[in-house]
């Protein structure tokens, strides 16, 4: 074996002598590269430093042409390494360094300027120091605006690029006024006006686009120059459209369109758009929203069809992505294919893929012993027989299936993270169109409801009845949320309702009673209890209809269907008692006796109370229309009420609240008949049942009467009544009450109408 020096000395002159034009050879230069792993097997630590030594310094003789990036990260920061070595490593590292490897080392040196050695810190830029502030965020906006400033506008492009960087700075702390100024400024330079360099035009174009942005955000938040930023937003959005047609510069053009009212614009170009991108899923949601605004509801139902028709579309190509990749043992990229509808999401997704540093280690290692197989196979007729080629392949298996596996993991998140925003943007579309469809259906409404409250009534019933219409219609679809079906099942109730009063207004009163059943109905099986009232606030309102049509049976069967018995009775007291108050005596006859029949075979305690009070109101009715007979018989089955035997008396007498009051109804009524009875002065037969009544309620004396009271109040009618009529029969009873109640007031006033 040859000594350390000797074979390190030899490989360099091997390296020279096969150099061309003073270029080294890739042959030799691969030897002398993978040199270093081999001596530290064979050497002492001793002669390894001096391998390495001698490697360098071979390295910088030759000027680092074909050193890798981790090499020259390597050299300039090992502790032994020379400064000027350290220097020209950094240098070519800097130039051949990709754009994510430079921020991560200037991100990590503005945070700690101690990871890079303190002879390389001249050699950084101030931009390069402002940068790395800058992609710190937060508080250290501060030192990146102090290191930018720095830079010199006569350094280009730094200058250009720090301009930038400041306006995106001015962005983030929400500065208008100083982001306009930096973007402004950068648009005015002269490599700006007319860019040559590829780098030139994409930060022209980053440029006016991040300057649109501001304008229309200025739009927002001054009122007063609304129109001026919206003006220059239109020309700097228009600007790059001619330059190349983009989904995401369409959706902000649009976005400006529909805020400066130029809604025909905005459908056309989101229309345009989405012909060309028919997958870009986040267009669907402006256009819904542009569309809605008109309420162009066949619009949104397209864009709803051709949303489901792309999701669908989708959704099948993940699944079979998905297989492939369970399937064969195949990075992600050689799934993707051009024939694929979406390239640019997986293209995304690759992106994403690529900056994981785990996979970026494993895809280095894996290169690196790829490398070394490479020129042992090359180099070494016996590569085989080597003791480390099985070591090497295994460490290249294992890389192998390292990186299918976090290919494998990557691809599954990134189609869950695409079938969740699928699922978002869906849940925004649907939210959009059912607010349009509400609001809609919510103006025509109201518009109705002004209409009826200014007794315009054809036209109240006509925008009613579109309501109506539009809100069952929406009803069909199955897509509805909770939330705004419940919304539109209210306002279609209330336009029914409505429509109902249009029509009991008009005199129709059958077509009213129809509607009104149809909301009592809907409204009353509902679980929410502000619905239920509803429900019970239109039967009141049935009940007027009632009193012009139908019969007692039929409103009690109505009811019966829905409510509750107790319910369904109390409504059947209010017709009763609408049919009295109108002045409907038959009806209310009617009524009176259903109750009384129906109470009959209802046990519950409520209407078993109520049975007398049923008696005294059709007893009542009775007088009303005159009928002496009729109402003697009458009052006779009220007294029945106050025998002893009697099922009602046995239970309610023993309540004095109910029986108190009972006996009070029935003396004021006792009362009242005289009074009617008594003005018929030309029918005697009205006064004899009139006095044949008073008779039988005296006999039966019954428990807890007020029996003065009663002769008192008598005996001041008659008297009354003596007045008016000139009758003997009048006078004889008013005395013979007065001297009952010993009512000395009344007796005064007989003695002054004479003898008879």
């Amino acid at each position: 074996m040859l000594p350390f020096r000797t074979y390190s000395a030899f490989l360099l002159c091997l390296l020279l002598s096969n150099s061309v034009h003073g270029a080294p050879h890739k042959k030799s230069l691969s030897l002398l590269l993978t040199q270093q792993d081999k001596l530290a097997t064979l050497h002492p630590p001793t002669a390894r430093a001096e391998a390495k030594r001698d490697i360098i310094f071979t390295l910088t003789a030759l000027g680092l042409t074909h050193i890798s990036l981790p090499k020259a990260q390597t050299l300039w920061q090992d502790a032994h390494t020379p400064n000027p070595i350290k220097i020209q490593a950094f240098k070519h590292w800097k130039q051949h360094a990709s754009k994510h490897e430079l921020d991560r080392c200037l991100r990590n040196f503005a945070s700690n300027p101690r990871s890079l050695p303190s002879v390389l810190h001249p050699y950084i830029s101030p931009y390069e120091r402002g940068r790395g502030h800058f992609l710190r965020r937060g508080r250290h906006t501060t030192q990146a605006i102090r290191w930018l400033s720095k830079v010199s506008p006569q350094n280009t492009p730094d200058y250009e690029k720090s301009l930038f960087i400041l306006g995106v700075i001015a962005n983030i702390r929400q500065d208008q006024k100083q982001m306009l100024t930096y973007f402004r400024a950068l648009l005015q330079r002269p490599r700006l006006t007319t860019p040559t360099q590829p780098i030139y035009k994409k930060l022209k174009r980053l440029t006016q686009h991040n300057l649109a942005r501001a304008h229309y955000a200025a739009a927002n938040q001054s009122p007063g120059d609304k129109y001026t930023h919206l003006r220059r937003a239109k020309v700097l959005y228009t600007s790059l459209m001619n330059q190349s047609h983009s989904a995401d510069i369409a959706s902000e053009l649009a976005h400006v369109y529909l805020l400066s009212y130029e809604h025909k614009k905005a459908q056309a170009l989101l229309k345009k758009t989405l012909t060309q991108y028919p997958h870009v899923l986040s267009l669907y949601v402006t256009a819904m929203y542009a569309f809605g605004l008109r309420h162009n509801t066949k619009e949104r139902r397209v864009l709803l069809l051709q949303w489901k028709q792309n999701t669908q579309i989708l959704h099948k190509e993940l699944a079979h992505l998905q297989r492939q990749s369970s399937q064969a043992r195949i990075p992600l990229h050689s799934l993707v294919t051009p024939s694929m509808t979406t390239p640019a999401l997986f293209k995304k997704w690759l992106a994403s893929i690529k900056k994981d540093r785990r996979l970026r280690v494993i895809q280095t290692r894996f290169q690196n012993v790829r490398a070394v197989l490479d020129l042992l196979h090359k180099h070494t007729s016996t590569y085989k027989r080597s003791p480390s080629y099985s070591a090497l392949r295994r460490t290249l298996s294992i890389a192998q299936r390292q990186t299918r596996a976090l290919y494998k993991k990557h691809l599954t998140y990134h189609i869950k993270k695409t079938q969740r925003t699928i699922k978002r943007l869906h849940h925004r579309l649907q939210t959009i169109h059912e607010q349009s469809l509400l609001q809609t259906i919510q103006q025509t409404h109201y518009r109705g409801v002004r209409l009826f409250n200014r007794n315009k009534l054809s036209r109240a019933h006509q925008a009613f009845n579109t309501c109506f219409a539009m809100a069952s219609k929406d009803l069909q679809g199955k897509d509805l949320s909770k939330k705004t079906r419940a919304s539109i099942e209210k306002y279609q109730l209330f336009s029914q309702y409505y429509r109902g009063w249009c029509d009991y207004n008009k005199g129709h009163y059958s077509r009213a009673l129809q509607k009104w059943k149809w909301v009592f109905v809907r409204s009353y099986r509902n679980t929410k209890m502000y619905k239920k009232a509803f429900a019970e606030s239109v039967a009141k309102d049935m009940l007027q209809a009632y009193t012009y049509r139908g019969s007692v049976k039929e409103v009690y069967r109505d009811f019966r269907k829905h409510l509750p018995k107790k319910k369904a009775f109390m409504l059947m007291k209010k017709l009763a008692k609408t049919y009295e108050m109108r002045g409907n005596y038959p009806k209310a006859m009617e009524s009176y006796r259903w109750l009384l029949q129906k109470s009959d075979t209802i046990a519950e305690t409520p209407y078993s109370r109520e049975l007398i009070f049923f008696q005294r109101q059709l007893t009542k009715m009775v007088v009303h229309i005159h009928k002496a007979e009729r109402g003697r018989k009458a009052f006779l089955a009220l007294f029945r009420y106050l025998s002893p035997k009697h099922a009602w008396y046995k239970k309610w007498s023993g309540v004095p609240k109910v029986y108190t009051r009972a006996i009070k109804q029935i003396e004021s009524l006792i009362v009242f008949q005289a009074r009617v009875y008594g003005r018929k002065s030309h029918d005697k037969q009205a006064f004899a049942t009139s006095t044949h009544i008073i008779k039988a309620y005296l006999s039966l004396k019954p428990k807890g009467s007020h029996t003065r009271t009663l002769h008192k109040q008598l005996g001041r009618v008659f008297l009354r009544l003596a007045q008016q009529k000139k009758r003997t029969d009048f006078r004889r009873a008013a005395l013979f009450h007065a001297q009952k109640a010993n009512d000395i007031r009344t007796l005064h006033a007989i003695k002054k109408l004479g003898k008879p």
